[in-house]
């Protein structure tokens, strides 16, 4: 019987995924799944000794559709996902085993992170204050800021009976599903163990300020913002100053069809007076470098 699956979205990077792996022990009730997204040179584990399962998309189609293809060929009662370039924490399968003998829909876990140079890194101290917070104060923030999809656990019956499923786009592939999955779980157990390690690289996804990345940010957040809609919870709308400023950078015509688009729909600009007056200031300075 497969207790816990490990689906892994993979493009060109070998020797992180091989470091990855190594995380992970081989253990009975426990399934690796590969995903490879179209790399350049097809992933092949011949002459490494891992019991893995490769799968491969057809086509760029990004981290999204690779984890769910993943999701609907994993076997496993509960899944994890994990991205290639980053590895899972000493121990970190004996503090799962022991977990997952408990029945939730959802597992949130408290990450570390490293740069790729071996330096410390703090990206992750967002969902560290959010296990934080939730574990001393009760404070449910983390039910709708925790977008990232690793460092939890998830019941795969859960996920597949209410439709629960990444965006297939080229970033941004989990906002939707991470507010979802938390916010339609029946039983959630936040702890503050650590099980995962991400690693902060210079060229990650997270840096990119392309447009085309970018716009597709502003589309998954209005998406979440339009699901909490859809359930009548107005209180936690994302503000879109953020995006709106981003818009700027590429000209006002952006911006104004934009912040159209936020009014229209009801999502709030900003989240307090404080936040007001530092995007005024930005907007501000901006409007003086087209003059």
């Amino acid at each position: 019987m497969i207790k816990l699956s490990v689906i892994i979205p993979y493009h060109n990077n070998k020797k992180q995924l091989l470091r990855l792996l190594e995380s992970i022990p081989k253990k009975y009730g426990l399934e690796i799944i590969v995903v490879d997204d179209n790399s350049f040179e097809p992933l092949t584990l011949n002459d490494e000794n891992y019991d893995v399962t490769i799968l491969k998309n057809e086509g760029k189609r990004w981290a999204g559709a690779a984890r769910n293809k993943g999701l609907k060929y994993a076997n496993g009662k509960y899944v994890i996902f994990a991205d290639s370039d980053d590895f899972f924490t000493n121990g970190a399968f004996d503090i799962l085993e022991s977990c997952l003998s408990d029945d939730y829909d959802v597992f949130f876990f408290n990450p570390t992170s490293v740069k790729d140079n071996g330096e410390k890194s703090g990206r992750h101290l967002l969902y560290s204050d959010l296990v934080k917070q939730y574990i001393l104060y009760g404070n449910r923030d983390i039910l709708y800021k925790y977008h990232a999809p690793w460092s939890k656990v998830f019941k795969k019956s859960y996920l597949i009976d209410n439709d629960i499923f990444f965006d297939e786009v080229v970033a941004s592939n989990d906002i939707v599903f991470s507010v979802k999955a938390s916010l339609l779980a029946n039983s959630f157990s936040v702890l503050d163990k650590c099980i995962y390690c991400i690693v902060e690289s210079k060229d990650s996804l997270t840096k990119n300020r392309s447009e085309f990345v970018l716009d597709s940010r502003y589309e998954a957040l209005r998406r979440y913002n339009e699901f909490l809609l859809s359930i009548g919870d107005r209180k936690n709308l994302a503000a879109m100053s953020g995006h709106l400023r981003v818009a700027l950078t590429f000209g006002p015509r952006k911006f104004f069809i934009r912040l159209q688009e936020c009014l229209k729909s009801g999502y709030p600009l900003f989240y307090s007076l404080s936040h007001f007056l530092r995007a005024f200031r930005y907007v501000k300075a901006k409007r003086k470098e087209y003059k």
